[in-house]
């Protein structure tokens, strides 16, 4: 349930967050208590896929309490005022095609993908668990047991899970994005009954929740459903105030960890600047970089560093852009034979100096530019998607429709643009911050 940053998944995140197709046939109200709905109508199959995104996440966490978000995601499925834990699990059985929740660092949805006909069931159950979730001490024990496993598991599968999270504590050392979505182990054993109760009164009320549904739907119908439901709902203000990065950093961060590998990887993030509701050009400019630099067969930098240089076996790329402040684009480089850490990374800033429009032909603009257009294409064809999306930039607190001129904004792109955003972002004086993993 858990929505985790993992090495080589922001690639395909970041395409599927920036290349769902938005049409303008969104509706957007707002109930008299805050409540948020959103509406799109998408024929084309009889189902609807139906999102309830509470905008909060580890980055409103406290110190001491990190991970509490996603443990309460986990307690929401235990029991209400007039549902068991048993009876929820048939409720699900009985009600929907899938569901599913997620906790990132902005956000704690769960989605619910139903036929039409069920729409009205999903809406009651969700009140019911915004009014009247019940907080039971067994019930708390029995999900900490699962978050810690959870934790361990990915650990134990994903083995650069933990030097990653260990890079965004050095990446982000004052603000919010400082701690993994989970949670610290220390915080997760050690956060109380109480605690989880008073999170949930604070966050899970309806000015902040978004309510999203997509699919074969009638808007005023579903608009007229949910203020019947939730519209008498009680709100409460919120006093929102999270730290981002007070402090204005220079030069390089560096970490070096020994670990049980076989291999070294050098990670080298050059910091990027923080998405608003204009930068639709800049996100687009560096996820088409992850291919343009680091493809196997043709990246700019896979070339140089593997094939002309022997100085790497495999190099790979990820960016981290959609969230509250600058993110990072990263290299991952596994070196040669001992190849010392300081030549990989002068050859790629030597790289990133050079770079000129006569790098990147007319051919191979044209491919990436396709195939980012075809991943556009390609989630089209996902409700779940759109929703996420929605989600997503709902918790940015960027413009819903954001991606509706992505294909015009795609194809005026130019190869100076691209050669531009490389010197501007990737360069000895961007704020950098490195990890390099040895073998014991």
């Amino acid at each position: 349930m858990l929505l985790y940053n993992v090495f080589k998944i922001s690639l395909l995140s970041c395409i599927c967050l920036s290349s769902v197709a938005l049409s303008d046939k969104i509706t957007h109200k707002t109930l008299d208590n805050g409540l948020n709905i959103l509406v799109k109508e998408d024929h084309r199959y009889p189902v609807a896929n139906i999102t309830f995104s509470y905008n909060v996440g580890s980055i409103n966490e406290p110190a001491f309490q990190t991970g509490i978000s996603h443990f309460l995601e986990h307690v929401m499925y235990g029991r209400t005022n007039n549902l068991s834990h048993t009876n929820i699990e048939d409720y699900y059985n009985q009600h929907s095609a899938h569901y599913s929740a997620t906790t990132s660092h902005e956000s704690t949805s769960y989605t619910t993908m139903v036929l039409p006909s069920e729409i009205s069931s999903v809406l009651q159950f969700e009140k019911d668990r915004l009014t009247g979730l019940q907080f039971l001490p067994e019930d708390i024990e029995k999900e900490r047991n699962a978050i810690l496993q959870e934790k361990k598991q990915h650990l134990t599968v994903t083995p650069w899970l933990e030097p990653k999270e260990l890079l965004n504590t050095h990446a982000f050392p004052t603000g919010v994005y400082h701690h993994p979505v989970i949670g610290w182990e220390s915080d997760i054993e050690s956060i109380s009954y109480l605690e989880i109760k008073n999170w949930y009164e604070k966050w899970y009320n309806p000015n902040n929740l978004t309510i999203i549904v997509v699919g074969d739907v009638s808007t005023d119908n579903i608009v007229s459903n949910i203020k019947l439901l939730f519209d008498e709902i009680p709100s409460h203000p919120l006093k929102r105030k999270i730290i981002l990065e007070n402090k204005k950093r220079e030069g390089d961060i560096r970490v070096d960890i020994k670990r049980p590998v076989n291999n070294p990887l050098y990670i080298i993030s050059f910091q990027v600047p923080k998405p608003d509701n204009s930068s639709l050009e800049t996100e687009i400019i560096l996820t088409l970089l992850t291919d343009l630099l680091t493809n196997p067969q043709q990246g700019i930098v896979s070339q140089e560093l593997i094939t002309n240089n022997h100085l790497a076996v495999d190099v790979d790329s990820e960016l981290d852009y959609l969230k509250k402040t600058n993110g990072y684009f990263s290299f991952y480089i596994t070196p040669n034979k001992n190849i010392h850490f300081y030549s990989i990374k002068n050859k790629l800033l030597s790289l990133m100096n050079n770079i000129s429009e006569a790098d990147i032909s007319d051919h191979r603009l044209k491919e990436v530019k396709q195939r980012y257009l075809a991943q556009h294409t390609f989630f089209q064809d996902s409700i779940a998607d759109q929703t996420r999306i929605y989600s997503k930039l709902i918790s940015l607190d960027l413009l819903h429709n954001r991606y509706e001129t992505i294909e015009e904004a795609l194809e005026h792109i130019t190869k100076k643009q691209i050669a531009d955003a490389v010197k501007a972002h990737f360069n000895e004086d961007s704020p950098k911050a490195i990890l390099t993993i040895k073998p014991l």
